[in-house]
């Protein structure tokens, strides 16, 4: 949805008017709500994958998978946190920021340095395992593509229900 600014005002800022535009434009964008639905299809189709890589390639490659597939999601929530963080506006705190900045670089790439240093699981499975979230995200797009408008005004209504308390 647009909301309706026009170039002129976005060109000749006024008492923050360029901000608040931009403040509108991120009400519209995919919120905490599509990025937790997106982890936890990233959950469940990670344990599907690992399942699949232990019965058929053996625990090597369903340890990297799923270890990929945990640091990846792990990142995507981090990347979330600071991105709220730091487009929070008035309310930053920069503190917070480096905390987070710090905890993501600590455990994402600690734990990406653990997998791809341990000589048991295959590199190739780590980076399947880390692009798992990509991949979960392409085909939620796929799916939403294909399905129309209809599944997004659906997916609207069940966000404003759950934002306004009432749930589904």
């Amino acid at each position: 949805m647009y909301s309706g600014i026009c170039m002129e005002e976005a060109m000749t800022p006024q008492d923050g008017a360029f901000y608040r535009m931009i403040l509108s434009w991120g009400q519209d964008l995919a919120g905490p709500h599509a990025i937790r639905r997106i982890l936890i299809s990233c959950a469940w189709f990670g344990g599907v994958v690992t399942l699949v890589a232990w019965v058929y390639l053996g625990w090597p490659w369903a340890v990297a998978l799923a270890g990929g597939a945990a640091i990846g999601a792990a990142n995507l929530a981090f990347l979330t946190a600071l991105s709220q963080q730091v487009f929070a506006g008035e309310k930053r705190k920069t503190r917070k920021i480096v905390v987070l900045l710090v905890t993501k670089v600590l455990l994402v790439f600690g734990g990406l340095a653990a997998l791809l240093t341990w000589d048991a699981p295959p590199i190739i499975g780590v980076v399947c395992g880390f692009s798992l979230v990509l991949l979960v995200i392409t085909m939620k797009a796929i799916g939403r593509a294909l399905l129309g408008k209809r599944i997004a005004n659906e997916d609207v209504r069940e966000e404003n229900a759950h934002r306004d308390g009432q749930g589904i």
